[in-house]
């Protein structure tokens, strides 16, 4: 049996590099897929091409059957109508059909996303109870006096809602590690800095850091301009900031005379 892609040459059918196997009764699959494996040029040159690595791997699965341990529980496999690990192991390289390979492929792309949730979890579990973070009990003066009196226009609902969300958080004796996701311009600087806000109300210095300096720049001016009315000293620390600059903003930091970085 030959393989490969042909091309018509001087009105002939050509395949330029065929691979070339010997014909087997077994060879024949139903469904006409077959697996693409990853091969570099050295295991190519040793028969490790991808036709080989089929050819290990089918040798192989005999050798595995019924001793791959299942690893999720009946209830999830039956809610979710989800194939064994085992079967799912044998279609992604051996498939019958274009449906059994699209299940297997959910389920095994399902197992690694589950058990990383449950990986996650378990480290914030573990983190809330060993990690104290500070409590921030009251929202004060810079905060009530921003939302009342300087903020030109009125928050959304989401923005409410994520407010009151982080709100309870920095209550909590539980370290926050929040991640806040929207469209450009819809307004998660503005929540970043009225949480900053309930920072400063609870005596503490708070920094925002982002990835370029062009962006802090952007920030600096912008907090600035809001809080320009407000009792609060804001500075700005970049990596080209000159050596004696930074220094005082170090010792300004030390003494507790920046508010927000």
């Amino acid at each position: 049996v030959v393989f490969g892609k042909p091309s018509d040459y001087q009105g002939k059918i050509n395949i330029v590099h065929p691979e070339i196997d010997v014909w087997e009764k077994e060879h024949i699959v139903s469904s006409g897929l077959q697996a693409i494996y990853s091969t570099t040029e050295k295991l190519s040159a040793k028969g490790l091409n991808s036709r080989g690595i089929g050819k290990l791997i089918k040798s192989l699965m005999p050798q595995l059957k019924n001793k791959i341990n299942e690893t999720l529980s009946e209830k999830i496999m039956e809610r979710l109508k989800l194939p064994t690990k085992e079967e799912s192991l044998i279609n992604i390289h051996f498939p019958r059909n274009t449906k059994k390979l699209e299940r297997s492929q959910k389920r095994l792309k399902f197992e690694e996303l589950f058990f990383l949730q449950l990986h996650l979890l378990k480290v914030k579990q573990i983190k809330n109870k060993r990690f104290k973070g500070y409590v921030f009990e009251k929202v004060d003066n810079y905060f009530n006096n921003y939302y009342k009196n300087y903020l030109t226009f009125k928050l959304t609902r989401a923005q409410k809602r994520v407010l009151k969300e982080i709100r309870l958080d920095l209550k909590s004796t539980c370290q926050m590690n929040r991640l806040l996701q929207g469209d450009v311009g819809s307004g998660k600087t503005l929540v970043a800095l009225m949480s900053m806000l309930i920072a400063v109300d609870n005596n503490f210095q708070t920094c925002m850091m982002v990835p370029t300096e062009i962006l802090a720049h952007q920030h600096f001016k912008n907090i600035s301009y809001e809080l320009k009315r407000m009792n609060i000293n804001v500075a700005l620390l970049t990596g080209s900031t000159k050596t004696k600059e930074r220094k005082q903003l170090h010792k300004r930091l030390e003494r507790g005379e920046i508010n927000i970085l």
